[in-house]
């Protein structure tokens, strides 16, 4: 590896990045505190409008589903998923969330590998 490759100079971002203080991102202080692990559940919940299979899709008993429904609820204050008949529909915010959390763990993904 010649000296300084894969180096940024200060100031400079990667290849098709760019720097979130200049778009206007704000990097909350808060990033630390995000259970990714949430953000799992709640795609799980919104793609298969159940409780019980979003658990099986992630391989958690439903109970522990059941818990993150509960936390999810409380950290957007609303219901997300409700009863209709005999099964369950989203929520508008809940319909609203479907691409960005998609979005998200593609982008979680994709930093990964």
């Amino acid at each position: 590896m010649s000296a300084g490759a894969g180096l940024l100079l200060p100031g400079a971002m990667p290849a098709g990045m760019t720097d979130p203080w200049e778009s206007g991102v704000r990097m909350s202080d808060d990033l630390g505190n995000i259970d990714l692990n949430i953000l799992i559940a709640l795609n799980a919940l919104l793609a298969e409008r159940s409780v019980t299979r979003a658990a099986e899709r992630v391989f958690v008993g439903q109970p522990a589903m059941s818990a993150s429904l509960a936390r999810l609820r409380s950290h957007f204050g609303d219901p997300l998923l409700v009863r209709q008949g005999r099964g369950m529909t989203l929520t508008p915010l809940a319909e609203s969330l479907v691409r960005p959390t998609q979005q998200a763990l593609a982008a979680v993904q994709a930093v990964m590998g």
